[in-house]
């Protein structure tokens, strides 16, 4: 059948957050904000469950590449 309605917010919201945290001009708690997060612990967990790396380690790497 694919993905609820819920997964489907959650991939979109976090594809753009990946996009916005390659911009350094956003904080973690900015780009949580941005993509509708108000309590960025939640939004980093989302993003940890999702890539496997935190949303500060994933701008690390793709700042350090």
């Amino acid at each position: 059948m694919g993905i609820n309605f819920i997964e489907y917010v959650t991939e979109i919201r976090l594809r753009e957050a990946k996009k916005l945290l390659e911009d350094m001009k956003y904080s973690v708690v900015e780009v949580a904000q941005m993509v509708g997060y108000k309590d960025v612990g939640h939004f980093c967990n989302v993003f940890l469950k999702k890539y496997g790396v935190s949303p500060t380690a994933y701008r690390k790497k793709q700042n350090s590449d």
